[in-house]
């Protein structure tokens, strides 16, 4: 654990000034050919999925305009975590971490840089939990922040994604294995749910993506990407509910495998984030569209890998395209 006392660019929109050097032109031109921190398996399956043939041409032209009376929130701020890569973001509600390159930083709200954490291996998501432990994931294993060792290995097709901790568990989705996995604090599984079976249809994972997150009731929230749908399961993993359907319209989830991304607000409302045609939306408990973060015309039409967090009554957002965590209040 290093102090890093150095602070990014700040301030209201507009006032963050992209880099020109020579390490970001690399790293955009990645962005363009499609290939944002993927590796191995993940990008052939990324780039040559049939199923993902309709995004693509969602890609083509102008964004739609979102009608602006669903529109809830305004981007107020945002701030570079000074990464090539980023990839995930979580929040105790006063400080918020961000997974990227092979570290994890802490920022304070208005992007004031704290503490930097590194990692053996390229960083993949991140997660706070309430005795004040932050844990990081790389591909394949678990990395307690600021302890020794790390946790065993899911193996070599593992790809974790996700990553939150409760006061019982730790808990990640892994794309590669096409499940998630539930560890004690001290590293140990404890279970494991996604492959099909009598009460439950399975995870569908075309592309690299499952959103988690945990529910004010101690339930899990998973995307299940390819059936288009956010569902809620026990702590035990069992499946309790399930809403969301595929469409166009901002009241579904589009293209062949979304959303990508989901958070869970106070209330029980849910962020969640698409790709395709990117975009961030709030919906209720019982799947209906309640309002819109950001459309898909704040977003370059390349952008993948939206993450999303709730902070109070704010909507952090993670932006890979443009390097940035993005804030959003409502209005």
């Amino acid at each position: 654990m290093t102090e890093d006392p150095s602070k990014p660019t700040v301030g209201e929109v507009g006032s963050v000034e992209p880099k020109r050097d020579a390490a970001q032109m690399s790293r955009l031109d990645l962005l363009r050919a499609g290939v944002a921190g993927l590796t191995g398996i993940t990008v052939l399956g990324a780039l040559t999925g049939a199923g993902c043939a309709s995004e693509r041409l969602v890609r083509d032209g102008a964004p739609p305009k979102t009608d602006p009376k669903l529109i809830k929130f305004r981007e107020v701020s945002q701030f570079s975590p000074d990464f090539h890569w980023i990839r995930g973001l979580c929040t105790d509600g006063t400080s918020l971490w961000v997974a990227g390159d092979m570290a994890v930083r802490e920022f304070a709200i208005d992007g004031t840089r704290r503490l930097t954490h590194e990692l053996p291996g390229a960083a993949k998501c991140v997660a706070w939990s309430p005795d004040g432990r932050l844990f990081a994931a790389t591909d394949d294993r678990v990395h307690p922040i600021g302890e020794e060792g790390t946790w065993s290995s899911l193996g070599p097709r593992a790809r974790i994604v996700s990553i939150v901790a409760d006061a019982r568990q730790v808990v990640v989705a892994d794309a590669g294995n096409r499940c998630v996995v539930r560890f004690d604090h001290q590293g140990t599984e404890i279970g494991r749910f996604g492959a099909k079976s009598a009460d439950y249809p399975g995870l569908v994972v075309p592309s690299p993506y499952i959103g988690l997150s945990l529910h004010p009731s101690g339930d899990l929230v998973v995307t299940n990407i390819g059936r288009h749908r956010v569902e809620r399961h026990g702590p035990d993993g069992r499946l309790v509910e399930a809403v969301g359907e595929p469409g166009m319209g901002m009241d579904a989830f589009c293209g062949c495998c979304n959303p990508t991304h989901v958070s869970v607000l106070p209330n029980g409302d849910m962020v969640t984030a698409e790709k395709g045609l990117p975009r961030v939306k709030v919906i209720s408990p019982d799947g209906s569209l309640k309002c819109v973060v950001a459309g898909p015309e704040c977003f370059h039409t390349e952008t993948l890998g939206l993450a999303t967090a709730a902070m109070g009554s704010r909507v952090l957002v993670l932006d890979p395209w443009e390097g940035a965590v993005r804030v959003f209040a409502p209005v």
